[in-house]
């Protein structure tokens, strides 16, 4: 009997963690073109132990997808006006060129997400771009 509960421990503690959230619209707060606009745009990003995936939905019926590798397993945690920020670091190879992007998600003070930031930047860490994903 003792085997068995330490068997059901491990294999508990050995599965994947993964949470998905719904964003009907994504709001682009700094591009160079452009400035702020809002999109509405079916995406779901899902957070697992080791990536950050994010599929858009096209209306066409493609789905484009983006896998964001974790450049460390720690979560930076931070509390601003009653609310929690998850910070996560991230990087993706799109042809032979790193990018690296921050992700934040932010809770509504309940722990509902309510939105998600990304922000991109380049080689040296400047020229962020903004990207802010509204969760349903």
């Amino acid at each position: 009997m003792k085997y068995i509960i330490v068997f059901l421990i491990l294999v508990a503690s050995s599965t994947k963690a993964q949470v998905s959230f719904s964003s009907p619209l994504t709001e682009y707060v700094s591009t160079p073109a452009d400035g702020k606009s809002m999109k509405y745009i079916n995406r779901e990003i899902i957070l697992d132990d080791d990536q950050i995936t994010s599929k858009t939905h096209q209306k066409e019926g493609d789905t484009d997808i983006e896998i964001w590798t974790k450049t460390d397993y720690e979560i930076r945690i931070k509390r601003d006006k009653g609310r929690i920020i998850r910070t996560f670091h991230t990087y993706m190879i799109f042809k032979e060129v790193r990018i690296n992007a921050i992700w934040d998600f932010v809770d509504d003070g309940e722990g509902k997400i309510e939105m998600i930031f990304r922000t991109l930047t380049n080689e040296r860490g400047d020229e962020p771009l903004v990207t802010r994903y509204h969760i349903d």
